[in-house]
């Protein structure tokens, strides 16, 4: 099991063997996952991992880190490797059993889905921001590559988060849909959709009091934080 939403973590047996791995071998798992469907070549792997080695010394932290993973993560039962390595490249092998909360996500398509159970599974994926807290000194394009799969999940969890708010008004589920507004907020303080909704059930609920007091809370905090109105 491969989580990457939060602190990155990889579990085998229901045990968490993230210790026992290097942020470079946490790294190079993940970075293959994302790119499951294809293979990826060994230099595009040191560019990401090992860009200030030499490349003696690089090829040779690859093929320990590999050494590594083959190690730590057995073969399956029919006696397949997680990880394929070619002479010139490496891959996820997919025919190994893992799951993996990135890849369930990128999957899904929010817009299809019309059960608020399915949405609420979605949206208890995140336990944080993607790769929380792992960042490689001196690899810059694979920090960047986090920073941009960053945006990506936000944007996703934003989307999860307004099919959900969407499916509790229709249902007339008003105080659920206020407590997934506060969620959507606290990700983007300044929308002004999540705000207009916001107000909107609270009439919905009849608390006219609260609609004007969270419409006024709004306004006071464009003013100050983006001196607009």
């Amino acid at each position: 099991k491969i989580n990457m939403l939060g602190k990155g973590s990889i579990w085998y047996d229901n045990e968490c063997i993230s210790e026992k791995l290097s942020s470079k071998l946490v790294a190079l798992i993940c970075l293959l996952v994302l790119n499951k469907s294809r293979n990826m070549s060994k230099e595009k792997i040191i560019s990401y991992l090992w860009p200030d080695s030499d490349d003696e010394a690089a090829k040779s932290n690859l093929r320990y880190n590999l050494w590594n993973i083959k190690k730590l993560i057995p073969q399956s039962e029919d006696g397949q490797d997680l990880l394929i390595s070619g002479k010139d490249y490496c891959r996820i092998n997919e025919k190994y059993f893992y799951s993996c909360d990135k890849t369930l996500l990128d999957g899904c398509k929010v817009s299809q889905i019309e059960k608020i159970e399915e949405l609420l599974n979605l949206k208890n994926l995140f336990k944080g921001d993607f790769l929380e807290g792992l960042y490689l000194k001196n690899c810059d394009e694979f920090n960047e590559m986090i920073l941009f799969e960053r945006v990506v999940c936000q944007n996703k969890q934003l989307e999860i988060l307004e099919k959900l708010i969407g499916l509790y008004d229709e249902q007339e589920q008003y105080e659920e849909a206020l407590q997934v507004l506060g969620e959507a907020a606290a990700i983007e303080p300044y929308n002004e959709h999540f705000a207009y909704q916001t107000i909107q059930v609270y009439g919905k609920l009849g608390n006219r009091t609260a609609a004007i007091n969270y419409y006024k809370n709004f306004e006071i905090v464009l003013r100050r934080n983006l001196n607009t109105s």
